[in-house]
């Protein structure tokens, strides 16, 4: 019947476009699983060609060092004879390579204080100013260029000191430590660099002058060595 015709038609279209539709289905899952497939493959090969976090902690480690050290202060000026102190102190700190040869350093490390003070004009015997004090603050070095292995440098630094008892005698339990001078270090392969230098030292309270703040100058050498740049 002619009716039927358009209806057998469309019957027709269906039957033939379901086995379509799903072979297009599948062909389009098959697509998507191997273009992940591929993806993850890469993906794998990228991490496989990634260096080792070793390898990646050695690098960043390059810019960045830990310097040990060792110094030995005395008293220097009109200190010598009214402040006969000597300090030593050991320093642990971090370095951290910045561009044009400077390097800034965060560290501490504790202070040993020997001696005894007294006043010009005071008629009362040295007073005892031994002292065991803890310090930590920045600082600052310029490298100057390396040449066969050596390189001179300058460097200062400032930290808060925390002393007991009162450094010097009469003074504050909290002071400031100014340290600033000259060096020289030499690299020495895989075990690292040694490092000699000299330094000024001041301590006080930043008060001025007047009987809170006795404060104390010294000069000396300190020995050191860097683990890094």
């Amino acid at each position: 019947m002619p009716f039927l015709k358009p209806h057998l038609l469309l019957a027709t279209g269906l039957l033939l476009t379901a086995p379509a539709a799903q072979a297009l289905k599948l062909e389009t899952a098959a697509l998507l699983l191997g273009t992940s497939v591929l993806g993850t493959e890469a993906g794998i090969a990228a991490l496989r060609d990634q260096p080792s976090w070793f390898s990646q902690l050695r690098a960043a480690s390059a810019a960045e060092g830990w310097l040990l050290s060792i110094e030995s202060e005395g008293p220097r000026g009109d200190f010598a004879s009214l402040r006969d102190i000597r300090v030593t102190t050991m320093d642990l700190s971090r370095a951290w390579r910045l561009p044009y040869g400077f390097e800034f350093q965060l560290g501490g490390g504790l202070l040993s204080a020997q001696g005894s003070k007294g006043d010009l004009f005071s008629p009362e015997p040295p007073q005892d100013s031994d002292a065991i004090a803890l310090h930590l603050g920045p600082g600052l070095r310029y490298n100057l260029p390396e040449w066969r292995g050596s390189r001179v440098f300058i460097d200062s630094s400032i930290h808060l000191l925390v002393s007991s008892p009162e450094f010097p005698a009469d003074g504050t339990r909290v002071n400031g430590l100014i340290r600033h001078g000259i060096g020289l270090s030499h690299d020495f392969g895989r075990y690292g660099r040694a490092e000699a230098g000299w330094h000024l030292g001041h301590v006080s309270n930043g008060s001025g002058e007047n009987d809170n703040n006795p404060a104390w100058d010294g000069q000396g050498a300190w020995l050191g060595w860097r683990f890094g740049f």
